[in-house]
C-alpha cells in the first residue's frame, strides 16, 4: 500500500503570497535605502569638487 500525501493547498497559497509580498516590501526598502546612499554620494562628490579640482581628488600630477 502506498502512503497517502496529504497536501495543503490553501496553506501552500499563503505561504507563497505572503513570500511575495514579503518580496515587494524589501525589494522597496532596498531601492529606497540604495537611493538614499547615491544622494549622499552625489552631496560629497559636489563638495569635494567644490574644494579640490578633479586631478588633485585622483592623486593625478598634470
Amino acid at each position: 500500500m502506498l502512503p497517502t500525501i496529504i497536501v495543503d493547498l490553501p496553506f501552500l497559497a499563503c505561504e507563497v503570497n505572503d513570500a511575495h509580498a514579503q518580496t515587494h516590501y524589501h525589494a522597496k526598502g532596498m531601492l529606497l535605502e540604495a537611493k538614499r546612499a547615491g544622494e549622499a554620494l552625489l552631496k560629497a562628490k559636489g563638495l569635494c569638487r567644490k574644494r579640490l579640482p578633479n586631478a588633485a581628488l585622483l592623486g593625478v600630477r598634470k
